[in-house]
């Protein structure tokens, strides 16, 4: 502890880095992959079909793709993806979250009455320069969506 006190003062003396910054193995937000892209309007979408989120609003590393609807991890790591969809008003949805065309978890939303219902996950993932991740339609549904978006596809590199 009193050598983080020693070297955050030191810092502050100097404004040159520290032996703690030299040994800390931070990522860098230039060349960290990171995307997020989302829905602006409903789109049906076929069996085993990916989900093609139009509107790109984070794309470090050029890693999602949204004419296909897929993320390309750019680097090996530990990846946070998420992705959260949206049923049509009555309507139901059933999406896979996929690896690699493993399916790694489901989303089955179906709502109670004549309204929306919104399904959402999250998981950790292992993986290798070239790897593929997609959310994909399990049968012929639409995802619903408008301008106040409410469908979106998310991941971020956690570690090296």
């Amino acid at each position: 502890m009193l050598r983080e006190i020693a070297d955050s003062a030191q810092m502050l003396k100097t404004g040159q880095p520290t032996e703690m910054d030299a040994e800390c193995q931070c990522l860098n937000r230039d060349t960290t992959p990171a995307f997020s892209a989302v829905l602006t309007h409903a789109q049906h979408v076929a069996a085993n079909t990916a989900v093609k989120l139009d509107k790109v609003v984070t794309n470090i590393q050029d890693g999602y793709d949204p004419a296909t609807g897929i993320f390309t991890a750019p680097t090996d790591g530990v990846y946070h993806i998420s992705s959260t969809v949206t049923s049509p008003k009555g309507g139901k949805l059933f999406i896979s979250l996929y690896h690699n065309d493993v399916k790694i978890t489901s989303m089955w939303v179906s709502p109670a009455d004549a309204t929306y219902e919104m399904g959402t996950t999250n998981m950790v993932l292992d993986l290798k320069k070239g790897d593929e991740v997609a959310i994909r339609s399990r049968g012929n549904f639409q995802v619903h969506s408008n301008a106040d978006v409410f469908s979106s596809f998310s991941g971020f590199l956690i570690s090296k």
